[in-house]
Formats: C-alpha cells, structure tokens, sequence
C-alpha cells in the first residue's frame, strides 16, 4: 500500500471512528429521552399498555362514538415491551420499547458483520456493521419505539441461520425466526419467502416437514390466541381499516432521499448482485426484500424505515464486493475514497433553526425528529406535561405520546381516522361534532408558527378546531387550545 492510499485509508477510519461516537451519543440520548420523538412511539406504548392492564389490543371500533383507535400490527413487539416495562424501573414509559429497538438494530449490525465475515475479512465485516448503524434511517428509527428494528433482527437472524447451514436444525431455528418477524409486522415476507425458496430447491421431504411444522406451530398458537381473545374486532384492525389511500408523491419524496444519501453503497450493492456467482444465496434475498417495500410504499404514511432490511442485504452486498477490489487492487487510492465518499453523506449536519418570538412562541422549536434530542426538546415536553396534567377530562392531541405521558386515555388517533375519513372512508362527523360542542378541554396541535396547522388533521378539522377553541399557549412547534368558553 503506497504513502497516498495509507493516508486516506487513515482518513477514512478516522471519520468512521468520528460517526461512531456521534452514533452512540444519539442513541444514548434519544433511548433515554423522556418524552415522545414521533407519532408512531405513542401508538407502540397505547397497545403495550393495553395489554400490561387486560384490555383488548384491537377493540371495537364505530365511527358514532369514541374510542376511535387503531392497533395496525400483529402482537410481539407490545408483548416484548409490556413484559420489559415490566421488569424495569424507569420513569419514562417510552423506554422499554427503545431499549428493544436499540437492541434489535445492534444485534442486526452484528448480523450484517457475520455475513460479510463468511465472504470478506474480519476488517472489511466491521466496516460493512458500522455502515449499516451509521445510515440516517438507523440513526433516526434504530432507538424510536417503533416495530421494525425487532422485525429486521429476527429477518435476519434467520437468514444468517440459513447462511451457516441447511441442517434440520439450522431449518426449524429459521423457521421459527420467520414466524417471529411476521408476528411483528407483516411487511418482513422477504425471509420465509427466501426459506420456501430453499425448500423448494432442495425437496428434502424431511427437511420440509420439520421446517413448516417449527414455522406454523407458533404462528398457529398466535392464531387461535388472537381469535379467541380479539376475534371479530381482529380482521377490523389488522385488515380493513390498513386500507390508507395512496401517496406516491410522498413515497417518492422519502425514496429519493433515501438513494441520495446511500448512493455509493447502493451502487456497490445492485453491481454485486449482478456480478456475484450464482452459489451465493444472498442475491435471491436481496431481490425478495423488494416486494414489501414495491407493494406498500405508495401509502399514506409509509418512510424510509420500510427499506430497512433492503439495506442492510445491499450493505452486505457492497461489502463483499468491496473487500474484493481491495485485495485485487491494494495500491489504489479509489476504494477508500469511495468509502469517505458515503461516509460524507452520513455527516450530520442539521441545519439551525431560525427562532423569533414574533408569533409568541415561549421556546425555539426544538429539533426535528431526525435528529437527537435537545435540552430545548426536554424543555417543551415537561411544559406540555405540566400543561396537560393540569387539566381534567378528555384532551385530543396530535402525538398519542403526550397524553399517555399523563395517564390519559386515548379517545382517537388522528393519522389513521383523519385520513380515511379525507378518502371517504370512514365519516369524522363524531369527531367534529365533539369539537362543535367542546367536548375536549385541550387540544394539541403540533405545526407552523403562524397558523398552528398540523399535517396529522385534515384542514376541515383544523378550521373547527379554530372556530370553536382559542390559543392558549405556543410552546416550540406545539400549539395548545382551550374551549373558548
């Protein structure tokens, strides 16, 4: 290696080691936060603590009276965090479930190093689990109380089972990991998919027969848990009401933005699928865990957390591919360039908020939900708590989180039931009508500083909510409403 590739080779590692020590700390604070840092950690923590108290995890739902609530996932990540919530102490109930996401994304990274590790060099295995954990969408949703870090850890565990071996035992551990994943979402089909495929490759009817049998067993059991326990309320949730309208505009927003900030591995990775032999399996994987993402990310709603697993198979990919062109070429300085080259599209840098007090705002509007918590962060969410704890009877807010921060019941999620009703599908006349007759003491809007719209209500509800209750306080971002009488 000449005097120019070491230096660089020294650069690249020495701006790894530098994301690295931003990663921790973000992890750290975010897991740790005591207040919600997205709309989905407050609909995780609702069914956790549905279920820690005996209540049902799909209730019945009719659009003339409130509850109004949507549980839009199978049961193992509230049962996981429930059962955690359980066994700890913290004060902040968000904990638990960001303890298992920070848990799943690590164990996920230390998977993508053992895969690279069976086709490159324990160096290269370290580079590929760091490049995993230092994307923005790991930085953003690997610590958030959110369901799919669980899901991508147990994809990928069976894949990695089916990667060391073909054994029956390697087939049922497997197995059993896939029906794990499908119990945490749905959308994680690309693993028992790539385990049919091997089946079928292979017809090996003892093998068959102990894989499907390791694989439906516990999926079986959930069933029959589930239809007695939630059966007819179960289909509602789980099916009926998932039937989001369509945003291509905005899936194609969050997709571009993906490939921008990942497009050198992205590149590495699609070239490796074209390139790499045949006997490597990883390959099928890697286009299987395209249909999720190609069938449901068009709708309202869906983010970059939806190529999760697509990611880290291409960091596996790109990896195996670069270790290669290393060892082909140990003089060229164009491989480590390509390394700081992504690396650089990781550098966090947030651009700094413009604060006035022209519209009253009390506090700056705090960081963006993509970044780490700030002590601004801290601040707003205890005012809101103080805010919220002050009050008595029902309360609407934006983010389910704050009110559950207050032990107050959830009467209705906006996303869900703002959008369906916006496409015709579900009437929000019981909402508006408890606006019309204060039913609410507060509401929580969380939007621009001049006006308080909120993307989470449809601009109707907002302009109720605006007729019928006046501004009491702006606090950052967050907008609270009292009844106007």
């Amino acid at each position: 290696m000449n005097r120019k590739t070491s230096f660089l080779k020294g650069l690249a590692l020495l701006l790894l080691g530098l994301l690295l020590l931003h990663g921790v700390r973000h992890h750290v604070v975010q897991t740790f936060h005591p207040f919600p840092v997205e709309y989905g950690e407050g609909v995780t923590l609702n069914w956790a603590q549905r279920l820690h108290t005996g209540a049902p995890l799909y209730p019945a739902i009719t659009e003339s009276e409130f509850p109004q609530i949507h549980n839009p996932y199978p049961p193992l990540f509230p049962l996981a965090q429930s059962l955690l919530a359980r066994i700890t102490s913290y004060d902040a109930p968000f904990v638990p479930g960001r303890l298992i996401s920070l848990l799943s994304t690590l164990a996920a990274a230390l998977m993508v190093g053992a895969l690279v590790r069976r086709r490159a060099s324990a160096g290269t295995a370290g580079i590929a689990a760091c490049m995993f954990l230092l994307s923005p969408m790991l930085m953003r949703f690997g610590s958030m109380a959110r369901v799919d870090p669980l899901g991508l850890a147990l994809s990928f565990a069976a894949v990695l089972c089916l990667d060391r071996g073909q054994t029956p035992k390697h087939l049922a551990a497997a197995a059993v990991l896939c029906a794990g994943a499908l119990l945490v979402k749905p959308t994680f089909i690309a693993a028992p998919l790539f385990l049919l495929c091997h089946l079928c490759s292979h017809r090996n009817a003892r093998n068959i027969a102990v894989t499907l049998l390791a694989g439906i067993v516990p999926l079986l059991l959930t069933g029959l848990w589930l239809w007695q326990r939630e059966y007819p309320q179960l289909l509602l949730h789980l099916w009926t009401l998932q039937g989001l309208p369509a945003d291509f505009a905005g899936a194609f927003s969050w997709f571009a933005t993906f490939a921008g900030t990942h497009a050198p591995v992205i590149a590495l990775g699609v070239l490796w699928m074209c390139t790499e032999p045949a006997t490597d399996r990883l390959r099928l994987y890697a286009c299987l865990t395209l249909i999720a993402p190609l069938l449901t990310a068009h709708i309202t709603g869906s983010q970059e957390n939806y190529l999760m697993e697509t990611w880290a198979v291409l960091c596996v990919g790109a990896a195996t591919l670069w270790n290669a062109q290393c060892e082909r070429a140990p003089k060229h300085a164009v491989v480590w360039i390509g390394l700081m080259a992504q690396l650089a599209l990781f550098l966090p840098v947030a651009p700094a908020p413009v604060f006035t007090r022209t519209y009253g705002q009390e506090l700056p509007p705090g960081s963006r939900s993509a970044w780490t918590p700030t002590q601004v962060d801290r601040e707003i969410g205890q005012l809101l708590r103080e805010e919220l704890a002050s009050m008595t009877g029902p309360m609407l807010s934006a983010d389910p989180g704050y009110l559950l921060l207050v032990q107050e019941n959830l009467q209705y999620q906006p996303f869900q039931f703002e959008r369906l009703g916006k496409a015709g599908q579900w009437s929000p006349g019981h909402l508006q009508e408890q606006i019309r007759e204060g039913h609410f003491t507060l509401i929580l809007l969380k939007g621009l500083a001049e006006t308080g719209e909120d993307g989470m209500f449809t601009q109707d509800t907002q302009s109720l909510i605006h007729e019928h209750y006046e501004l009491h306080r702006v606090l950052g971002p967050w907008h609270l409403y009292r009844q106007a009488w």
